[in-house]
């Protein structure tokens, strides 16, 4: 049984912050009533699929508040208090890590059924790093890495925000810490010098925000350094003790908390869909959040803390931990079955759903509690928490080496139509050429020439291989044959950067700068190198604008100009090149759809032709191609004369949406030996 009082005890305990205020409250109702509209706001923006709601940094205000208003009443109350680690992060770990636990091992035992076992090893990855608090760093690393950028959301990915306020907990005490030796060497009071230097690194923070966002949105939007300015300005509203109404007169302070739940609620309709996160843009919602707690007073009728602390709305806010961890899971798993944006109905549903989950996670973390009483609770969660982390570490391992374990290799756990496909779930997505394990490629976001040396080191004729992936994917081709052959193959590759000349604007206009200088100095480097053959992509697909689903069509194929201009600038030193189609883009991940989850309706992995493939819009331009250079189709091996399929044979044909696989790149070798003598043949005069 749980004590009759346990849940008000544990309202007061989620809500260590308590501070004497100037209207004479001690516990804010309130706070727990914007926790709920935060969840909520979260929720709603994240299965609509509309973009960011400013719900996360609501909470990241209110927790920096909460654990600063902790710190300054143990001042008050022991001016030499120093923070302790264990006490910090026992009450983090007490609050939070039960119904994190209870997600995971919900989110784990739902693997099985609702996500196609292509991305189980992501998943494992996943919830390893979700149980020791790291999926932002994790999420900071994938977002980095080109070949994870068109995998699809985790079961836990949400999981990065409680990463960071665990990150912050983490840190905590060593800022009380600092803040007392910086206030014996300046002669402040403790909370004087704790309110400064959260008010100085905070500077710091937002002014990396700015900047990281700029440079690399995808990696500001996980990063604590970016992220800690918001949690910071919850702080500075304890420290500076400030306290409810901020000593504003009562019709300004009700004005105030309008208009901060106003910026609250508008955030994600105004700017979460316009802007890049968290940058300047994110004191929309921080703002919000900082003027409530200064300005909202639940003693009155007329302040808009008044409805956040109604009795139904602050007890959602007890509720709100666990209906953010688990609203997330449930919308994926209804996603992934139904392969769309739920229909509104669906997200009724996603959302009960989950508000029953969180009330019974809410009950039985209580249950535990009354329970394991002292350290026995947090030390008994977070050693389940990291034994959970080595175990899905241990299996994300094991997944991602399905070569050296032959039953993960094959389709053994595949049932249906696509059974005995090869390469299996598990080795889809790491059948890549060989130089993706290897230091030369060059990465997105630098300009350095990384080449390798393939094939007979001596060889008579060299081969170079230039462009992005899509040239880069035809090596295990020509590493088949290499050595026979006598060829040596120099790689020269950079992600998501095509060969191509940097004047063209049209095609360079929203690519990384740092494609066009390698672009230049991979020029200069075949100039010297002098090969007897440039491999090199002919062809690029035409994509539509994106949606607001993040999807982009294609509608077209071209010949840019700048492939051109780089084909006639070879040529004219007397080099040779080999331009070779573009494969089709299949515009679904195909892996995923061959190997789909158990509750997803198998539908069909194959593309009609006129919908990937343009012929007339290529044939004037390559008939145009000067000579020298040679131009190769390889489409009969991937479609017929009116269907593009997924599989041929028995062999999977791509890794991705878009990229063929390695293992069927080395099935045409025969037919790269008869397109390299062919390019290598004398020109007829």
């Amino acid at each position: 049984m749980i004590p009759a009082d346990a849940h008000r005890r544990e309202r007061f305990d989620l809500n260590d912050g308590d501070f004497e205020s100037t209207g004479g409250l001690t516990y804010r109702h309130d706070i727990q009533g914007l926790r709920a509209v935060g969840a909520l706001l979260v929720a709603l923006f994240h299965i609509r699929e509309a973009g960011v709601s400013g719900g996360v940094d609501v909470f990241f205000v209110v927790a920096g508040f909460l654990l600063a208003s902790s710190a300054m009443r143990k001042i008050d109350q022991d001016p030499t208090y120093r923070g302790s680690f264990f006490d910090v992060w026992a009450r983090f770990i007490s609050r939070t890590g039960v119904e994190a636990a209870f997600v995971l091992l919900a989110a784990c035992l739902m693997l099985p059924f609702v996500v196609s076992p292509v991305s189980w090893p992501v998943e494992l990855g996943d919830l390893a790093a979700s149980a020791i608090y790291t999926e932002n760093v994790r999420l900071m690393d994938r977002q980095g890495d080109y070949l994870a950028r068109g995998q699809g959301a985790t079961l836990v990915l949400h999981f990065w925000a409680v990463s960071l306020i665990a990150q912050v907990y983490f840190l905590w005490p060593l800022l009380v810490r600092l803040s007392g030796w910086i206030g014996r060497r300046l002669r402040l009071e403790r909370g004087q010098s704790l309110h400064w230097l959260v008010l100085g690194l905070s500077l710091v923070s937002f002014g990396w925000s700015v900047v990281g966002t700029l440079q690399d949105p995808d990696e500001a939007y996980f990063m604590l350094s970016t992220r800690f300015w918001e949690f910071g300005v919850g702080a500075m509203v304890a420290t500076a003790r400030m306290g409810q109404r901020a000593g504003a007169r009562p019709r300004q302070a009700d004005a105030f908390s309008w208009l901060s739940l106003l910026l609250v609620l508008s955030c994600g309709l105004l700017v979460g869909q316009r802007f890049n996160f968290p940058s300047a843009v994110a004191l929309w919602p921080v703002l919000g959040a900082a003027l409530l707690i200064l300005f909202g007073h639940e003693g009155r009728r007329t302040n808009a803390s008044a409805w956040l602390a109604a009795p139904r709305v602050s007890r959602l806010g007890s509720y709100s931990f666990g209906f953010y961890l688990w609203h997330w899971p449930i919308y994926i798993a209804v996603y992934n079955s139904a392969g769309h944006m739920p229909s509104w109905g669906q997200t009724a549903a996603i959302m009960a759903f989950a508000a029953v989950a969180a009330v019974l996670s809410y009950r039985g973390r209580l249950w535990l509690a009354a329970r394991l009483h002292g350290r026995a609770l947090p030390v008994t969660v977070l050693a389940c928490l990291v034994g959970f982390g080595l175990a899905t570490h241990a299996a994300d391992r094991l997944l991602n080496q399905p070569q050296n374990h032959p039953i993960l290799a094959d389709s053994a756990l595949v049932t249906g139509p696509y059974q005995g496909i090869t390469p299996g779930p598990f080795g889809a997505k790491s059948d890549l050429p060989v130089a993706y394990d290897q230091p030369c490629r060059t990465k997105q976001k630098e300009a350095v020439l990384r080449p390798c040396t393939y094939g007979a080191e001596d060889g008579a004729i060299t081969i170079a291989i230039v462009g992005g992936s899509h040239s880069l994917q035809w090596l295990p081709a020509l590493r088949a044959v290499a050595q026979d052959h006598g060829w040596r193959i120099v790689v020269l590759a950079k992600s998501a950067c095509m060969f191509a000349d940097p004047s063209d604007l049209a095609l360079f206009r929203d690519e990384n700068p740092t494609c066009a200088q390698w672009n230049r100095d991979a020029m200069g480097y075949l100039a010297d190198l002098r090969p007897d053959l440039v491999l090199t992509v002919a062809t690029r697909r035409i994509l539509a604008p994106q949606d607001d689903h993040k999807t982009a069509p294609v509608i077209g194929e071209q010949v840019p100009q700048g492939y051109v201009d780089y084909f006639t600038n070879l040529t004219a030193q007397g080099l040779r090149v080999l331009a070779i189609r573009d494969n089709p883009w299949m515009q679904f991940d195909v892996p995923a759809c061959l190997f789909a989850a158990r509750i997803a309706v198998q539908a069909s992995c194959a593309k009609p032709r006129a919908q990937v493939l343009f012929d007339e819009q290529i044939a004037a331009a390559i008939a145009a191609f000067p000579a020298g250079v040679t131009y190769v189709d390889f489409t009969e091996h991937f479609c017929d004369e009116t269907t593009c399929p997924a599989t041929r044979d028995g062999r999977l044909l791509y890794r991705d949406h878009n990229h063929i696989a390695a293992s069927y790149a080395r099935i045409l070798a025969p037919q790269m030996v008869n397109a390299i003598t062919q390019a290598l043949a004398p020109i007829p005069r």
